[in-house]
């Protein structure tokens, strides 16, 4: 392999390049905390109808002031308080992110970047129907280990 050896104001420019990419996708704790923040919220079951109530959207907004998000930073833990701006940003961006929901697929976009999740991956009748089933399975496995055993 052979290396280029760059000098001068190539060398300089191809340094500060570097330098701002690895910038790029850098984030400050304090978005780290807000996306902690949405984080929790979006875990909730049915939290795209809960926020749009008034009485809920101040219930969250006095829970994430009362005490600081919990950011996870290499080899360390840091507490950050978000102020009440930060707080109703994210509350706001709830929006968007319901507008987003595949209501027919039930999955909605995940905290995390370019990732979908689905709260069940089987709809109700047929997760009642596979537990059925598994629950007689597994009662006559258990019939016949019995009788495997006894004999």
């Amino acid at each position: 392999m052979d290396l280029i050896q760059l000098s001068g104001n190539k060398a300089s420019k191809l340094k500060q390049l570097s330098y701002m990419a690895s910038f790029a996708y850098c984030r400050t704790v304090i978005y780290l905390a807000m996306l902690e923040l949405s984080r929790c919220i979006r875990r909730q079951d049915n939290w795209w109808n809960l926020f749009g109530c008034p009485k809920t959207r101040a219930q969250w907004t006095a829970e994430a002031l009362v005490e600081p998000m919990v950011v996870r930073v290499p080899d360390q833990n840091l507490s950050i308080w978000l102020i009440p701006h930060q707080v109703e940003y994210v509350l706001k961006e709830l929006q968007g992110y319901a507008s987003l929901r595949d209501v027919h697929n039930n999955c909605q976009v995940s905290c995390f970047e370019r990732i979908w999740e689905l709260q069940a991956i089987l709809d109700n009748p047929v997760r009642a129907s596979l537990n059925y089933k598994l629950s007689r399975f597994l009662e006559t496995l258990l019939d016949k280990l019995g009788k495997v055993f006894s004999s």
